[in-house]
């Protein structure tokens, strides 16, 4: 039995920073998902519900009616927002052949006749699509499916407008939303003709945080920590686009970490120098990369715990050190206990 949906994408404000989008499934052309009428929200609040309405047109092209089904829908958004955590979140649909509510899914269910047929939705969009269009990954796919199958009858139509409401998290960041659509059954591997994916090009700033410098997922930074959230006793990769900027150290191949910790009792430990234990290893593109584990890098006791890292990228006898944007300012890391 073939099937076939069809998605148009479209934007518009509504009261209170609703978002209005349309995202279409088409069996022949993955591509063919474009904004066609006004802009994505550029700003919302910490702790703001946020409203994305979908128009979902969905054609059946069966020689019989449409199996009964369940429409499935996913969405990227950033780990820190617990889009899945009580009511953070609650989707809703109104359609010609009824209403109701979608519902999580549940990670028990696989995603058939893909790359990946072990993989749950959520793990299979986090394999495939990664962070969408953000830089820095620390964001999850979170799948919802109607709370009723609906069976579509030969040759016949439904347009369901569903709405996400989701709130937003507490850090000040810039970050890109993703959109997936789908249906129990679907051939849902990639590029498949009955599921399609949009990954925003557009940035979402979130403001109010406690946070004093955002999170920017939308841009490359010169240099970062990941994981974003971790505590001492996990590894941390510092990673070094020597490419992206114009600094002092373009054209240089001995890259070095020049670090400061503090613990929890504001003691400063320094670990600096063109020793092999500070050096970032080449990558392609002029990328270089270090792995450590914090509390054998920088010496800890049992009783220590470090809070943060101050650190700069630097050449083989530190004479010339770059920080955030090539400046001299430190880039910050600040360690949590939430992983």
């Amino acid at each position: 039995m073939m099937k076939q949906i069809r998605i148009h994408k479209y934007f518009k404000y509504l009261v209170f920073a609703v978002i209005l989008f349309s995202i279409g499934i088409i069996q022949s052309c993955v591509d063919d998902i474009d904004p066609v009428d006004g802009v994505e929200p550029q700003t919302a609040k910490v702790g703001e519900v946020i409203t994305i309405n979908l128009l979902v047109k969905i054609k059946s092209e069966a020689l019989g009616d449409f199996d009964p089904s369940n429409l499935y829908i996913g969405f990227l958004v950033p780990r820190s927002w617990r889009a899945t955590q009580g009511n953070n979140t609650t989707i809703t649909y109104t359609s010609d052949l009824g209403n109701g509510r979608f519902v999580l899914l549940s990670d028990d269910v696989k995603v058939p006749n893909s790359e990946y047929p072990d993989l749950s939705y959520p793990d299979y969009l986090k394999a495939v699509y990664r962070a969408g269009n953000n830089f820095l990954d620390d964001h999850e796919w979170v799948v919802y499916k109607t709370d009723k199958q609906y069976v579509i009858r030969q040759g016949a139509s439904v347009n369901p407008i569903i709405t996400i409401k989701t709130k937003v998290g507490q850090q000040n960041m810039f970050t890109k939303l993703a959109y997936y659509v789908s249906y129990n059954g679907a051939g849902s591997g990639q590029g498949s003709n009955d599921n399609k994916v949009f990954l925003s090009t557009k940035c979402l700033e979130v403001t109010g945080g406690a946070n004093e410098e955002p999170i920017d997922f939308c841009n490359k930074p010169l240099a970062n920590a990941s994981p974003l959230a971790a505590s001492d006793n996990d590894f941390l990769t510092f990673d070094f686009d020597n490419d992206l900027l114009p600094t002092g150290l373009a054209g240089t191949t001995d890259i070095y970490l020049c670090a400061q910790a503090t613990t929890a009792d504001n003691k400063v430990i320094t670990r600096c120098g063109g020793v092999p234990a500070n050096q970032l290893k080449p990558l392609p593109n002029d990328e270089y990369r270090l792995v450590i584990y914090p509390r054998t890098f920088f010496g800890l006791q049992k009783d220590e715990t470090l809070t943060r890292i101050t650190y700069k990228i630097a050449n083989k006898d530190g004479s010339v050190k770059v920080g955030k944007r090539g400046t001299d300012e430190a880039f910050v890391y600040r360690f949590t206990s939430c992983n």
